[in-house]
């Protein structure tokens, strides 16, 4: 499994004695980052029986305008090709092929892609592109400057993304025996896709973890709620003194990059948040009694202050912690983590109004904490992982942590079972492959956070082995698959044309506790996109 960085130098030729001139690509410094542990720094060059064949195309606002396959020659590092046209807002695909069975079969190995690139007669132009593997994980080619753990990852409306709080160091805590606990950090990072690397941005106005981001409708990104301090063990697999918890908002301006804090948020942990439109949605949670919260709160931001009158406090009937929110355009559903003698049901919450779905197969196993979620092609939804709740509390998650919920007809089914390396609570899923295909990535296998997992699960309901258990990531070799290193925790999201995994919980065995916190950065480009 390796990264690759790809530049492409443009340069001019003239024809005979014709005015135009077209330039020529020519494809320089092709190198791999070795995947040992937890990924190697330092790239070594691929060689030709790596890299055969390379396929270039050039999709313009016209519609496609080239695409050419052509064999490689990586032991000179060059590959010359003409023919391309001059223009603006060029989306470049590169793919890169082992052998002619592979390129007749249309299963690349390798892929890089830019978008907005203009190539003129005028001027020589230089590209950087990430060049990654298909179908797995890869390293990224750099972090986060730090370790953190249990941050935020926002994609921005310009394709670039915001990575905020977290923890990044963990000591032993009196708390319970076996227990850990960090400091919340102040920390904020903007990740550019195009390079795969984080820039340090202005500092949190307070340090926040375990919180909920939001991306309003104006561009910018709200944090809420979190604690300054977290537990890993106890009562919740994520806990935070009720002091700690914190009653306080801030909101990032990506034309700035600075931060201000609002007035006015409810004190929460386990929460959910959700922009739809003006409003943000906050559901559930741990409430700064430290108790867990029945209420759904419609806030608005005026004159920084997060405004939310009587009226816009809802009872939900039931209160939940460390459930899921799934935003269909102006519905939201809510499902899982019900904290109630009885648990009712998913939730959907539209124009002000709260109503319950009670699915005909809704029962106890089906009500999962910390669970995640991927949304399908078809609308409906994969809840996968998580853990459920008895009159004793919480229950380690299973391989029948898996359902189908759909929205459409309020139904709920049992998903094939998860493997046994992937029974997993605080997962990070994610639909790709315009919702052909949900992934399941790392996550903890245990309520005390003690054991995080690499595995990685491809869901996909038209293949036979989805459709009977939900089967490991397997290279194109038929291996399986994972992350460099066992990790939960992690900040996730799709952003651009990769499924990016950054930072998250590890296993340290110098490190006080066992465990601290990462700094490394995974993506997974799915063979059609995101």
């Amino acid at each position: 499994m390796k990264l690759h960085s790809l530049t492409i130098l443009t340069y001019l030729i003239t024809l005979g004695c014709e005015a135009s001139m077209i330039p020529t690509l020519e494809l320089i410094s092709l190198r791999a980052s070795g995947r040992a542990g937890a990924c190697a720094a330092q790239g070594t060059p691929l060689s030709t029986p790596e890299l055969r064949w390379l396929q270039l195309t050039m999709d313009g606002p016209q519609g496609r305008s080239l695409d050419k396959l052509t064999p490689s020659n990586l032991d000179t590092h060059r590959l010359d090709l003409d023919e391309i046209p001059v223009g603006e807002d060029w989306t470049i695909t590169v793919n890169g092929y082992r052998n002619n069975d592979e390129v007749d079969a249309g299963r690349a190995w390798w892929r890089a892609l830019t978008r907005d690139v203009a190539t003129r007669a005028d001027e020589i132009l230089e590209l950087d592109l990430l060049f990654s593997r298909v179908d797995q994980p890869d390293c990224a080619r750099g972090g986060p400057d730090r370790g953190i753990a249990f941050a935020t990852l926002t994609p921005l409306a310009d394709g670039r993304a915001l990575l905020a709080g977290g923890l990044s160091e963990l000591n032993d805590s009196d708390q319970c025996e076996g227990c850990r606990e960090g400091q919340a950090l102040r920390a904020a990072w903007v990740y550019d896709p195009s390079t795969s690397t984080f820039q340090r941005t202005g500092d949190l106005p307070t340090p926040q973890a375990g919180h909920r981001a939001a991306l309003t409708d104006g561009g910018r990104v709200l944090l809420l709620g979190g604690a300054r301090r977290l537990t890993l063990g106890g009562e919740w697999p994520v806990n935070a003194a009720p002091q700690d918890i914190l009653e306080t908002a801030a909101l990032w301006d990506p034309a700035t990059g600075q931060w201000e804090q609002l007035l006015g948020a409810p004190p929460r942990l386990h929460h959910s948040l959700n922009a739809m439109g003006s409003e943000l949605i906050v559901a559930g949670g741990i409430d700064g009694e430290g108790r867990p919260s029945p209420d759904l709160i419609r806030l608005e931001i005026t004159n920084s202050e997060l405004i939310g009158s009587q009226n816009r406090r809802i009872e939900m009937g039931c209160p939940r912690v460390g459930h899921i929110s799934l935003q269909q355009n102006n519905e939201l559903l809510l499902f899982g983590g019900e904290v109630c003698d009885q648990p009712q049901g998913p939730l959907a919450f539209k124009a002000g109004q709260i109503r319950v779905l009670a699915p005909s197969s809704w029962d106890g196993s089906a009500n999962t904490f910390f669970a995640g979620a991927g949304r399908l092609s078809d609308g409906s939804y994969a809840i996968l992982g998580g853990a459920t709740r008895t009159e004793v509390g919480l229950r380690p998650p299973s391989r029948s942590s898996a359902f189908l919920y759909m929205p459409s007809d309020n139904r709920l089914l049992r998903a094939p079972l998860l493997p046994e390396e992937a029974v997993v609570l605080y997962p990070s899923v994610a639909s790709v492959e315009q919702g052909r295909t949900v992934i399941l990535a790392g996550g903890f296998r245990d309520l005390e956070l003690s054991i995080p997992s690499a595995s990685i699960v491809r869901y996909d309901d038209r293949t036979e082995a989805s459709r009977r258990m939900m089967p490991l990531l397997t290279d194109p070799e038929g291996l399986t698959a994972e992350l460099s290193a066992s990790r939960g925790g992690v900040a996730a999201a799709v952003i651009g044309e990769h499924f990016v995994l950054t930072g998250g919980i590890v296993s340290c065995p110098e490190c006080p506790g066992g465990q601290g916190g990462s700094s490394l950065t995974e993506l997974f480009q799915p063979r059609e996109g995101p």
